[in-house]
């Protein structure tokens, strides 16, 4: 039976298009994430008319949900800064056209209009913003708004990953396992999504697990896959999750001194992805290709 990855803890997260990547000893529903900008910021702020980023730093983590306080606005205030960020957005703001493209394709402040949104996550790739180029390959991707876009959704979700976008490296890689962009492409595709597990991005992670009990860019191995699945499992936020249901499955296929080789496996990945993220962090890094 397939354990699905919830992901209700990642309220900031909008989710659309299953992979599956099944294993004799467990099935794992892997999911193409986007990234949603939270409407509250601009309903409550005016970051965006100064020209600050109203999107958390998500170039080197995983993106967080924080709690969303939104305001009550009147119609007017609504209108007033939404006429203040499209401003931005049509005097060529690559932060402000990905926000604006996010408000039509959610439909909460304005109609949802598919094909407005993709335009501004248009403008806001081809300006070189990554979570712009990334919400502009998931559209290419699944066809919302325009046309499906095979070649388009690999060419701009490797541009978003070469830049370092965290989320984008996960997807490449996926597509790149499914054959879904230009070719299939195992090898790279598990070097893409190892990439973004190593930088602490949860859903990578489990698809790398996944990789490693199917044998798929590396060699089969359990105790690896025990040991990436279980930096999610262990996560507090992941507590009430069915990934424990996923991750005591395969835990229950493992001999006792697999399952003690995997815990202390995983603590060295947590580990060096901390001092990884850290340094990052201080030197400001992007991530390159892999090779």
């Amino acid at each position: 039976m397939e354990r699905g990855f919830d992901f209700r803890f990642y309220p900031a997260l909008h989710f659309a298009k299953t992979v599956s990547v099944e294993s004799k000893a467990v099935s794992l529903k892997i999911q193409f994430l986007r990234v949603s900008v939270s409407i509250a910021i601009v309903a409550s702020s005016v970051e965006v008319a100064h020209g600050q980023s109203a999107v958390p730093n998500q170039t080197s983590q995983t993106p967080v949900a924080s709690p969303r306080v939104e305001p009550v606005l009147s119609s007017k205030q609504i209108t007033e800064r939404l006429g203040e960020l499209r401003a931005k957005a049509e005097k060529g703001d690559p932060i402000a056209q990905n926000m604006l493209g996010d408000i039509y394709g959610q439909g909460r402040l304005v109609p949802s209009d598919l094909v407005e949104a993709a335009k501004w996550y248009r403008k806001s790739a081809e300006r070189g913003y990554p979570p712009g180029q990334f919400n502009w390959a998931l559209a290419c991707q699944n066809g919302e708004g325009i046309p499906p876009d095979r070649h388009g959704a690999e060419k701009w979700y490797r541009k978003a990953a070469s830049n370092g976008f965290v989320p984008a490296q996960c997807n490449l890689g996926l597509i790149l396992l499914k054959g879904e962009g230009d070719k299939k492409d195992t090898r790279q595709g598990a070097k893409w999504i190892k990439k973004a597990a190593e930088s602490n991005d949860p859903l990578a992670q489990v698809a790398l697990s996944g990789l490693y009990l199917n044998g798929e860019g590396f060699k089969v191995d359990k105790i690896e896959a025990f040991a990436w699945l279980s930096l999610v499992a262990e996560n507090p936020r992941f507590a009430r999750d069915s990934i424990q249901l996923t991750y005591r499955d395969l835990q229950k296929s493992l001999q006792p001194n697999e399952v003690r080789t995997g815990i202390d496996r995983s603590k060295v990945l947590a580990g060096d992805i901390g001092k990884r993220l850290k340094a990052e962090k201080k030197m400001g890094s992007l991530a390159p290709e892999p090779k």
